[in-house]
Order: structure tokens, then sequence, then C-alpha cells
């Protein structure tokens, strides 16, 4: 077939932006997935958002991240140092971050 394509885009919802004025109790960790300057970007969506914390990545890093096994990632919460997780397979990695979180719920 030949001719022209065309893909009308539209941009998605602000998913954390529409959970934040309902929130309670609940615990809400964003994520933020950053070609450059990691940790500044991340930092601004967590105060921007008003998120509880926020797991922030590089993308792009050979060997973690997307279409990979294995990630690394560092864990920001608003008035705490951030915790940086190594890398390693993202099963292992999500029990860290959760385990992170739960000892600070006490």
């Amino acid at each position: 077939a030949t001719g022209s394509w065309q893909v009308d885009l539209v941009e998605n919802p602000d998913i954390l932006a529409s959970i934040i004025p309902l929130k309670t109790t609940q615990y809400v960790l964003g994520f933020a997935a950053e070609t450059q300057q990691v940790l500044e970007h991340a930092t601004q969506k967590l105060e921007h958002k008003q998120l509880d914390a926020i797991l922030a990545n590089q993308v792009g890093k050979p060997g973690t991240g997307f279409n990979a096994e294995e990630n690394e990632a560092t864990l920001l919460r608003p008035h705490q140092q951030a915790v940086h997780f190594n890398k390693q397979s993202k099963h292992d990695l999500a029990l860290q971050v959760w385990q992170e979180i739960l000892k600070n719920q006490k």
C-alpha cells in the first residue's frame, strides 16, 4: 500500500494530579522515568504533585529500565534523605522500595 499516514496524538490525563485531591490516608508513590537531571526533575514532581514519595530512574541507560531485567532507582520523600537502590532485578528493587517505605511508616 502506498500513500501517507497520519497519527493524531492526544495528551494523557495526569493520573496523579487527579487522585491527590481524593487522598485521605493513602500513601501516594509516583514514578519519574527521566532522561536527564533525574533527581532535579523528580524533586520538582514530588513537590508539585504533593506526593508522599517518588521513585526516580534514568531511562536510556544500558542494562536498566525499559526492556531490561534490572533497574536502579532513587526514592525521594519530603524532608528525608534520598535513598538510592543499586542495580538489581526489578523484583528485588520493588521489594526494597516497599520495605523502605514501610519502615518509615511506624
